[in-house]
C-alpha cells in the first residue's frame, strides 16, 4: 500500500499564510503540515508517497526533497490547480498507482490511530468519519445500517441524520480507484474539472454500486485547516494534545 497526498491547492483563504506557500507547508511547531503526516505515514511503515503539486511545486519539492524519514517521494504535478478541483489532481496521478492507497489531504493535522485504523482494516474502501464540528465547511457522511456510505456532501437533507463529517483520509482499492477515474471522466466531459475527489466517490457509488465502508472515530484528535481559525486551533488545542499523547505512547511503549 501507498499513499497520495493531495497539495495542489493554493490555500486562498489562509491568506496571507498561504501569499508565498502552500498550505501543506504551513508551519505547526517545528514541522510543515505535510511533513507532520510524512512523519506519521512513516511510523505506519508506508514505505512509498505520491505528492500532487501545484501552486508553488518547487517549494514543496525543494522542502521535502526524493525522501522523507526513509519513504520515497514522488511528485505529480497538476498545472491546471487554479481552475480544477482535487478530483483532477488524484486523476493525474492514476497511471503512477498499481497498488491500494491511502488518501490524504494536505491541510491536516491528525493523530497516528487515523491511519492505523486504514493501514490495519480488512475492509477495501473506507472512509473515516468524525464527530461533526459544526464548522460550517464539514462535508457530511451518511451510511445505512451496515456504515456503508449512502450519502456524502457539504449541503443534505436532514444534518441530524448524518453520521459525522469527513476527516479527509481515506483508504481506496485499486480497482475502485479505476472507477473513480473512470467517472471523473465522464464529469471532466459533462461538467468540467472543478469537482471534488469526495462528489466523486459518491458519483462512483452510485454508478457501480461499490461498497465503501464509513468507520466512525468518536474521539480522533484531528483537524484540518482551511481558515486562521482553524489554524489557531490547531496550533493551540489539538497539536498539543497530540504531542502529549505520543509521548505519553511512546513512553510506554519504550
Amino acid at each position: 500500500m501507498i499513499a497520495v497526498i493531495l497539495a495542489a491547492g493554493r490555500g486562498e483563504r489562509l491568506r496571507p499564510l498561504t501569499d508565498n506557500l502552500p498550505k501543506g507547508l504551513i508551519m505547526l511547531n517545528s514541522k510543515s503540515l505535510l511533513e507532520h503526516s510524512l512523519y506519521t505515514l512513516a511510523a505506519c511503515a508506508i514505505k512509498k508517497v505520491i505528492i500532487v503539486v501545484g501552486y508553488k511545486a518547487s517549494e514543496v519539492k525543494l522542502r521535502l526533497g526524493p525522501t522523507y524519514a526513509g519513504m520515497e517521494l514522488f511528485y505529480v504535478e497538476n498545472q491546471e490547480y487554479a481552475a480544477s478541483g482535487s478530483m483532477l489532481s488524484l486523476y493525474k496521478a492514476r497511471e503512477f498507482i498499481h497498488e491500494d492507497i491511502l488518501l490524504l489531504e494536505s491541510d491536516l493535522v491528525f493523530e497516528r490511530e487515523a491511519i492505523d485504523v486504514l493501514v490495519h482494516t480488512s475492509k477495501k474502501n473506507v472512509i473515516l468519519v468524525a464527530p461533526n464540528r459544526g464548522n460550517g465547511d464539514q462535508v457530511f457522511i451518511c451510511i445505512d445500517t451496515r456504515s456503508h456510505l449512502i450519502g456524502l456532501g457539504k449541503q443534505i437533507e436532514n444534518e441530524a441524520e448524518a453520521l459525522g463529517e469527513l476527516v479527509g483520509l481515506s483508504k481506496l482499492s485499486l480497482q475502485f480507484l479505476a472507477n473513480l477515474c473512470h467517472r471523473a471522466e465522464i464529469e471532466f466531459e459533462r461538467n468540467g474539472k472543478n469537482i471534488s475527489y469526495e462528489d466523486t466517490i459518491m458519483l462512483t457509488v452510485k454508478d457501480h454500486g461499490d461498497v465503501v465502508d464509513c468507520i466512525f472515530l468518536e474521539n480522533l484528535l484531528w483537524t484540518d485547516i482551511d481558515n486562521e481559525n482553524d489554524f489557531k486551533r490547531a496550533t493551540k488545542e489539538i497539536f498539543p494534545r497530540i504531542a502529549q499523547f505520543t509521548k505519553h505512547r511512546d513512553s510506554k511503549t519504550a
